[in-house]
């Protein structure tokens, strides 16, 4: 038996897989990405687990343009808080402009699901003011009804969200394979 099998059977080695971690996840905590082969992507190199993560700031960007500081959309947007509208997105490491609290995310995986919360809050900025009257009285933020108004929108936000990953000195971001919310969004692109 060589001297390295027999460390092996004395000494098992142990490697850190660092779990199903996005790469997102990956590159905040430990510095790193993964790529590799992929089959949902045709053999090309991303992460099985990755992610987009559309952050509740710029949703409320998005949607309510330079009119988000206006005091209409700052107790809607208090007032999703206040209703736990906040419990359904998770919280990265990153600053935030508009909700008083840590920055709220939305997450969108490879299952191309919408978040119910994040077309919820799009809903409720949209809602005119007798409605956002009944909703408040309701207690219960709106319901997550998609339609050509709120797809105009999402459109809007993956394209704004999107081309944060532009630029000129990486190659890949501009690939289609790399990126799930560009292979997400073509999916979706006929309701826009």
């Amino acid at each position: 038996m060589s001297p390295c099998a027999l460390l092996n059977l004395l000494y098992p080695i142990k490697f850190n897989t660092y779990g199903d971690l996005p790469n997102s996840d990956l590159l905040r905590r430990y510095g790193h990405v993964d790529l590799v082969p992929c089959s949902h992507l045709k053999g090309a190199l991303g992460n099985p687990q990755d992610i987009v993560e559309i952050r509740a700031d710029l949703v409320v960007k998005v949607v309510c343009g330079d009119a988000a500081n206006d005091e209409k959309y700052q107790q809607r947007i208090d007032w999703w808080l206040d209703e736990g509208g906040d419990e359904y997105v998770s919280s990265p490491f990153s600053l935030f402009l508009y909700l008083r609290t840590t920055p709220s995310v939305f997450i969108i995986d490879m299952d191309a699901i919408l978040p119910v919360a994040m077309m919820s809050l799009i809903r409720l900025l949209l809602l005119p003011k007798e409605d956002w009257e009944k909703t408040r009285e309701k207690g219960r933020p709106p319901k997550a009804k998609f339609d050509r108004q709120v797809s105009c929108l999402l459109r809007r936000i993956f394209e704004t969200r999107l081309s944060i990953y532009q630029s000129p000195d990486l190659e890949v971001c501009s690939s289609s394979h790399f990126f799930p919310l560009k292979s997400w969004w073509n999916s979706f692109s006929g309701l826009g």
